[in-house]
């Protein structure tokens, strides 16, 4: 294998010192335009790739990143990471992405690991309100944000989409469409956690501002998964009379879209159905499902402007939250024709 190429063999061909050549890749000014593209030719003829670690010295910067998400087999996540990663190559960053699957300690564990690769921030989704960890790695000086939830402490942003008004949108889309009796198939973790469960009150606020009622039977809870909205509807049709299904994410909502058609109920006339997240594979779903969008390559725009701000000392940023929108497809509209 060859030697690898040196800041001095770029200088040489350059024909520059290799501080100049330093100050090029380290952006650090005093030269001009003609000096940067010489120097940037030489690199590319040479094939030089600067040491992060000696860069890291001299701008205290890696421009490595880490995303720490709950559960990289659900698409939500594996396409928020996508948005992520999309939006840190637009900015010559890399990242490294880590799972935790809602365990605090493995939390714990991998903010050990980022920190000690020295990356120049993290962007966590966290799960059940655990900020212990991430606490306690900003306090020694690690930038983090929080996406998901409202975190306010030094060193942390948080950034979160809209979920209680995209559950009461989605929630008042059914019955726009002429739904009367709204279930909801909601996540039994939720239960787990001190947060007020969002999209269980935005399904409350949106019976409320239709002025319906409220019925406790119509709710069920299961695991956050396409078996887990199966069960949950096979449930509600035991014993239940309902028009409407709000669904805490779209699996669960093809989960819920199973059931109803083994026991051959219509969609969306006789049960109109919306999921939550808008993930890829819902218009290829039969028929399409509607769903409630959250924006991936925005979530990671603004995650990584807020890491940005934290880095020039942005010690306490507003929480961010990002608005939602209510994609109808042909599990809900036009039930009634």
């Amino acid at each position: 294998m060859p030697a690898a190429s040196t800041l001095h063999d770029v200088a040489k061909l350059a024909g520059v010192s290799p501080r100049t050549v330093s100050r090029v890749v380290n952006d650090e000014g005093g030269f001009n335009e003609s000096t940067r593209r010489k120097v940037l030719d030489a690199i590319e003829k040479v094939g030089y790739r600067p040491n992060l670690l000696a860069r890291a010295l001299v701008t205290r910067r890696t421009g490595t990143i880490g995303l720490v998400l709950v559960d990289m087999t659900d698409p939500y996540f594996a396409e928020l990471a996508d948005g992520v990663q999309q939006a840190a190559q637009d900015r010559g960053l890399t990242m490294f992405i880590a799972q935790h699957k809602g365990d605090p300690a493995m939390t714990a564990a991998v903010l050990d690991q980022l920190a000690s690769f020295a990356v120049d921030g993290v962007i966590v989704y966290t799960a059940r309100a655990d900020v212990g960890a991430v606490m306690a790695h900003a306090s020694a000086g690690l930038r983090i944000v929080v996406v998901d939830q409202i975190v306010q402490a030094p060193g942390i942003a948080s950034l979160a989409s809209d979920i209680l008004g995209g559950a009461e949108a989605a929630v008042l889309h059914l019955i726009d469409q002429g739904c009367t009796r709204v279930a909801m198939v909601g996540n039994v973790q939720s239960d787990q956690s001190p947060l007020q469960p969002r999209r269980e009150s935005g399904y409350r606020r949106a019976l409320q501002i239709a002025g319906l009622e409220y019925v406790p039977s119509l709710v069920r809870r299961g695991e956050p998964t396409i078996e887990g909205g199966r069960l949950a509807v096979q449930s509600l049709l035991q014993g239940e009379e309902f028009d409407g299904l709000f669904a805490y994410n779209d699996l669960v909502a093809i989960g819920a879209m199973q059931a109803l058609h083994a026991a051959g109920r219509r969609i969306p006339q006789d049960v109109a159905v919306i999921g939550f997240d808008d993930i890829a594979i819902c218009e290829a779903l039969v028929p399409p499902l509607s769903s409630v969008r959250l924006n991936r390559r925005l979530i990671g725009e603004r995650a990584l402007d807020l890491l940005e701000a934290l880095s020039v000392g942005g010690a306490s940023l507003e929480p961010m939250v990002l608005a939602t929108e209510v994609v109808g497809r042909g599990s809900s509209v036009n039930r009634l024709r």
